[in-house]
Protein backbone atom coordinates (compact mmCIF):
# COMPACT_ATOMS: atom_id res chain seq x y z
CA UNK A 1 0.00 0.00 0.00
CA UNK A 2 1.27 3.47 -0.88
CA UNK A 3 1.11 6.31 1.58
CA UNK A 4 1.60 9.99 0.91
CA UNK A 5 2.19 12.56 3.60
CA UNK A 6 1.66 16.02 2.11
CA UNK A 7 3.21 17.88 5.01
CA UNK A 8 6.53 16.05 4.75
CA UNK A 9 6.31 15.21 1.03
CA UNK A 10 7.17 11.60 1.76
CA UNK A 11 6.00 8.86 -0.54
CA UNK A 12 6.41 5.24 0.49
CA UNK A 13 5.71 1.96 -1.24
CA UNK A 14 4.79 -1.39 0.16
CA UNK A 15 7.56 -3.96 0.62
CA UNK A 16 6.65 -5.97 -2.48
CA UNK A 17 5.92 -3.20 -5.01
CA UNK A 18 7.76 -0.68 -7.09
CA UNK A 19 7.55 3.08 -7.26
CA UNK A 20 7.15 3.36 -11.06
CA UNK A 21 3.36 3.22 -11.00
CA UNK A 22 3.16 5.76 -8.21
CA UNK A 23 5.57 8.10 -10.02
CA UNK A 24 3.47 7.90 -13.20
CA UNK A 25 0.31 8.54 -11.19
CA UNK A 26 1.83 11.64 -9.61
CA UNK A 27 2.92 12.98 -13.01
CA UNK A 28 -0.58 12.51 -14.47
CA UNK A 29 -2.90 13.33 -11.58
CA UNK A 30 -0.98 15.64 -9.25
CA UNK A 31 0.39 18.33 -11.52
CA UNK A 32 1.28 20.56 -8.58
CA UNK A 33 4.13 18.18 -7.72
CA UNK A 34 7.09 18.72 -10.00
CA UNK A 35 9.13 15.56 -10.58
CA UNK A 36 12.70 15.53 -11.87
CA UNK A 37 13.57 13.37 -14.86
CA UNK A 38 15.43 10.41 -13.41
CA UNK A 39 16.03 8.63 -16.72
CA UNK A 40 19.83 9.01 -16.48
CA UNK A 41 20.08 8.02 -12.83
CA UNK A 42 20.17 4.73 -11.00
CA UNK A 43 17.02 3.81 -9.13
CA UNK A 44 16.62 6.06 -6.11
CA UNK A 45 13.87 6.82 -3.64
CA UNK A 46 10.79 8.47 -5.08
CA UNK A 47 11.18 11.17 -2.43
CA UNK A 48 14.36 12.26 -4.18
CA UNK A 49 12.44 12.88 -7.40
CA UNK A 50 10.13 15.40 -5.79
CA UNK A 51 11.58 18.87 -6.30
CA UNK A 52 8.84 21.11 -4.98
CA UNK A 53 5.14 21.66 -4.67
CA UNK A 54 4.17 24.61 -6.82
CA UNK A 55 2.44 27.32 -4.84
CA UNK A 56 -0.54 29.40 -5.83
CA UNK A 57 0.27 32.23 -8.24
CA UNK A 58 -2.35 34.99 -8.20
CA UNK A 59 -1.09 36.53 -11.47
CA UNK A 60 -1.50 33.21 -13.28
CA UNK A 61 -4.94 32.76 -11.72
CA UNK A 62 -6.05 36.25 -12.81
CA UNK A 63 -4.72 35.67 -16.33
CA UNK A 64 -6.53 32.32 -16.60
CA UNK A 65 -9.72 33.88 -15.23
CA UNK A 66 -9.59 36.67 -17.80
CA UNK A 67 -8.86 34.15 -20.56
CA UNK A 68 -11.85 32.05 -19.45
CA UNK A 69 -14.16 35.05 -19.46
CA UNK A 70 -12.99 36.28 -22.87
CA UNK A 71 -12.82 32.95 -24.69
CA UNK A 72 -16.17 31.68 -23.41
CA UNK A 73 -17.93 35.01 -23.89
CA UNK A 74 -18.91 35.28 -20.21
CA UNK A 75 -20.23 38.54 -18.76
CA UNK A 76 -17.81 40.35 -16.46
CA UNK A 77 -20.47 40.11 -13.75
CA UNK A 78 -19.85 36.36 -13.47
CA UNK A 79 -17.07 37.12 -10.98
CA UNK A 80 -19.62 38.70 -8.64
CA UNK A 81 -21.74 35.54 -8.59
CA UNK A 82 -21.63 33.72 -5.26
CA UNK A 83 -21.77 30.36 -7.05
CA UNK A 84 -18.78 31.27 -9.24
CA UNK A 85 -16.80 32.55 -6.26
CA UNK A 86 -17.53 29.34 -4.34
CA UNK A 87 -16.35 27.28 -7.32
CA UNK A 88 -13.19 29.32 -7.98
CA UNK A 89 -12.10 29.37 -4.35
CA UNK A 90 -12.89 25.72 -3.54
CA UNK A 91 -9.84 24.39 -1.60
CA UNK A 92 -7.88 27.52 -2.49
CA UNK A 93 -7.64 29.82 0.49
CA UNK A 94 -5.27 32.13 -1.39
CA UNK A 95 -7.75 33.05 -4.15
CA UNK A 96 -8.78 36.68 -4.33
CA UNK A 97 -11.34 36.91 -7.11
CA UNK A 98 -11.42 40.34 -8.73
CA UNK A 99 -14.76 42.10 -9.20
CA UNK A 100 -16.35 42.85 -12.57
CA UNK A 101 -14.88 46.37 -12.74
CA UNK A 102 -11.34 45.02 -12.31
CA UNK A 103 -12.01 42.34 -14.94
CA UNK A 104 -13.27 45.02 -17.34
CA UNK A 105 -10.17 47.11 -16.74
CA UNK A 106 -7.88 44.13 -17.32
CA UNK A 107 -9.78 43.28 -20.49
CA UNK A 108 -9.21 46.78 -21.86
CA UNK A 109 -5.53 46.58 -20.86
CA UNK A 110 -5.20 43.23 -22.61
CA UNK A 111 -6.91 44.66 -25.70
CA UNK A 112 -4.46 47.58 -25.81
CA UNK A 113 -1.46 45.25 -25.57
CA UNK A 114 -2.82 42.94 -28.28
CA UNK A 115 -3.70 45.92 -30.49
CA UNK A 116 -0.16 47.27 -30.17
CA UNK A 117 1.34 43.88 -31.03
CA UNK A 118 -0.88 43.55 -34.08
CA UNK A 119 -0.13 47.11 -35.22
CA UNK A 120 3.60 46.46 -34.92
CA UNK A 121 3.30 43.19 -36.79
CA UNK A 122 1.32 44.77 -39.62
CA UNK A 123 3.80 47.65 -39.95
CA UNK A 124 6.70 45.23 -40.30
CA UNK A 125 5.00 43.41 -43.16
Amino acid sequence: MYTISVSSSSIKKDDGGSTGGMRNHIKRKHVTIDLEDGSNAKQIKLDDFVKCVKGFDSEVFDDLLLRFILLTNQPFLIVNSEAFRDFASFHRNQVKIPNNTTIGTRCVERFEVEKELLTTKLQVQ
